[in-house]
């Protein structure tokens, strides 16, 4: 089932929760809404559940307007952050809450609802704890109870919120695994709420960035992370390095480092910001007579095959972070202390006071040969 998000806004007093969004989910696509606390993000989930109502814009299932119908009739599970089981039933009655309270015209029989809940159980290989209560359950365990009993009354929309907040990063990183390989296998459209970057990236097809309740960019993971649209965008995901200069006629100036920036080509000249991804500082023992950051390591951080160096730029002792594989690291022979030479291979221009020619998701042309000054 596809769903059409059209101009959605809410309000809560004198706070805009969501301003004005609009979004297009495939049928059997596995969207991830992304942000800060506060952006709009849950509140717009609850409003495609039919939990609230939007002040104004839309919401279609196929094409057909979601308002008209009963929430009853749409089809949506809900999977929510803290489980919400009830701690008197046992796993199996959990599982087929929902199929017995439907209207008797649609509820099925005592056997048919047993051997759904014992093929859900199965699908979230949890066939052995059918008689088992909560309480005796890991929380991954729980939450994938949830998911199933959300499963059980067949729905064609799936919605969760915030699944695998209250579970440590190890859980974590199993269950969206196991999530996406589930998706994979049922193919109902789903939308998911988190603030974890790595998890919206990792699980999703499709990404919405939202930021003050509205979308910044929406796009699949890696056009996201790789091509920013906006400021906020390329500062929200990830590690970054922010330079500051200007731009003037499609050239951005940082210092010694100048790079193109052919978007902003009929701007005579405003003050631009530079975004360096910690893998895109290239770290030299030498100048090599290229444009470059003279910096001190002041901190190194061994991450597994990783290894992160915090700089300190020579001047104003402005703060960098690199990143290499340790194979690298080692070969360069640098420690804490040691002088170096940070080459940015590529850098994303913004600028808050001046407009693009085009899209300004498109990246700015990478620091290299003969792009230097």
């Amino acid at each position: 089932m596809s769903i059409s998000i059209q101009n959605i806004s809410k309000n809560f007093g004198g706070f805009r929760a969501l301003d004005d969004v609009s979004l297009e989910i495939p049928g059997g696509g596995l969207v991830a809404l992304l942000g800060p606390s506060g952006c709009g993000k849950t509140t717009l989930l609850r409003i495609i559940a039919g939990l609230e109502r939007a002040d104004s814009g839309r919401i279609l299932f196929d094409g057909e307007d979601a308002s008209s119908r009963d929430v009853r009739d749409q089809r949506v599970g809900f999977v929510f952050q803290h489980y919400a089981l009830f701690r008197h039933m046992s796993v199996f009655e959990n599982v087929a809450f929902g199929l017995r309270v439907k209207p008797k015209a649609s509820r099925k029989n005592a056997e048919e609802i047993r051997e759904r809940v014992h093929a859900l159980l199965r699908l979230v290989q949890l066939d052995w704890a059918g008689e088992r209560f909560p309480s005796q359950l890991s929380g991954g365990q729980r939450q994938r109870v949830a998911l199933a009993r959300a499963l059980a009354v067949e729905p064609k929309v799936l919605l969760l919120d915030e699944p695998f907040g209250a579970l440590d990063a190890k859980v974590r990183r199993e269950l969206r695994r196991w999530l996406r390989k589930l998706h994979n296998e049922i193919h109902v459209t789903s939308v998911f709420v988190t603030h974890d970057q790595e998890e919206a990236l990792e699980v999703s097809d499709k990404v919405a960035v939202l930021n003050r309740g509205r979308v910044e960019q929406y796009g699949a993971p890696y056009e996201v992370y790789h091509k920013p649209a906006t400021q906020f965008v390329h500062e929200f995901l990830g590690h970054t390095n922010q330079l500051d200069g200007f731009i003037e006629r499609g050239r951005a100036r940082f210092g010694e480092i100048e790079v193109a920036a052919l978007e902003y080509a009929r701007v005579e000249r405003a003050p631009a910001v530079g975004y360096v991804r910690p893998f895109d500082l290239d770290v030299r023992t030498e100048n090599n007579g290229g444009a470059s950051i003279p910096a001190r390591i002041s901190y190194v951080y061994a991450i597994g095959p990783l290894v992160r160096l915090e700089c300190e730029r020579d001047g104003d002792g402005a703060r960098f972070e690199a990143e290499m594989v340790a194979q690298k690291f080692e070969a360069l022979n640098v420690s804490e202390g040691s002088r170096v030479f940070l080459a940015p291979k590529n850098i994303r221009v913004f600028s808050a006071e001046a407009a693009p020619a085009g899209d300004q998701s498109r990246s700015a042309p990478g620091f290299g040969p003969g792009e230097g000054i």
